[in-house]
């Protein structure tokens, strides 16, 4: 039986807390410079699923996959209402259909035939038809792929994540002042959202080629709960807040 990976687990509580501080901004909207250490998760949380992925073999059976796919389905529906109660003018869907397209991407690529290249467009197409509800995008639903392909081929790759990470996370307007070169709304704040989402893919990947001594509570299935239970729980502490 393959051994755990304490630093696949570090990975994902770096993730989570991360997620956590970053979604502290919509509770104490004075701390809007939270999103800075939020911009860790994303790219983190694709870099987990890559791992998760890259320790398979080679052309691991279809069904292995299911219950992979069935759970994040499910909380993917399961997180939307808490999602929204948290941020109701949110004009995407929550995180986990962009990483369940994601997982669906990486998959078919870890089969390394024809069929698995063309099932990893066809899921490439759904996402940039989905793009304008995807949180971060179809670049989002890309990234996992392109981690993966990090931790097997190597630094291109690796150099690769940081940049899409970062694409990703830059919304149209400032994608647009960039172009133009234009820094009139482009504050450090900005930059530094930037520099901490370009950062994440190749710190997780360092880290996830350390040997950590020390132990660290595995994050199993229950991870799942966390993500609607976290954006519940946010949820009522701002209703506290606010009353």
């Amino acid at each position: 039986m393959q051994q755990r990976a304490k630093a696949q687990d570090l990975v994902k509580w770096i993730a989570m807390l991360s997620m956590v501080i970053d979604h502290l901004r919509f509770i104490f909207p004075s701390m809007d410079a939270f999103i800075i250490i939020g911009r860790f998760a994303f790219p983190l949380f694709c870099l987990a699923m890559a791992a998760n992925i890259r320790r398979l073999p080679v052309n691991t059976p279809v069904f292995y996959h299911f219950p992979y796919l069935v759970r994040l389905s499910v909380f993917a529906v399961i997180s939307e209402l808490p999602y929204r109660l948290l941020r109701p003018d949110a004009d995407t869907l929550n995180i986990l259909p962009t990483l369940l397209l994601g997982l669906l991407i990486c998959l078919s690529l870890q089969y390394q035939s024809r069929a698995g290249v063309l099932s990893a467009i066809s899921f490439s197409c759904i996402a940039i038809l989905l793009n304008p509800w995807l949180m971060y995008g179809a670049l989002g639903a890309l990234l996992p792929a392109v981690c993966l392909a990090g931790l097997i081929y190597g630094r291109s790759f690796v150099m690769l994540a940081m940049l899409l990470s970062a694409l990703c996370n830059m919304s149209l307007p400032t994608l647009d002042m960039l172009l133009r070169l234009s820094d009139a709304h482009f504050n450090l704040q900005d930059g530094l959202l930037l520099v901490s989402a370009a950062i994440a893919p190749a710190l997780g990947t360092l880290l996830l080629q350390q040997k950590i001594s020390f132990n660290i509570f595995p994050v199993t299935t229950w991870g799942y709960w966390f993500y609607p239970v976290h954006l519940l729980t946010l949820y009522f502490i701002k209703l506290i807040f606010i009353i």
